[in-house]
């Protein structure tokens, strides 16, 4: 139960990380905030990986939607 609890605040660290970067650059890709958290987890002795950092975001709901290209291929 103790390792639970210590998990969910290492991940509450990592989210406020993503959300300190977010609030400068709003629309960064997951993969380069993991680089830029890297040193801060590190330091800390967290160890979070890019598939770990995926899923946590995407259960807080804060990955970024890829806009979708729209491309013209018939012209009238």
């Amino acid at each position: 139960m103790d390792s639970k609890l210590k998990e969910e605040a290492q991940y509450d660290l990592v989210l406020e990380f993503v959300r300190d970067h977010r609030r400068i650059h709003p629309m960064m890709g997951t993969r380069k905030l993991l680089e830029l958290i890297r040193e801060d987890t590190e330091k800390l002795g967290i160890s979070i990986g890019r598939d770990r950092l995926f899923g946590l975001l995407r259960s807080e709901g804060l990955l970024v939607k890829r806009k979708k290209k729209y491309v013209v291929t018939t012209q009238s």
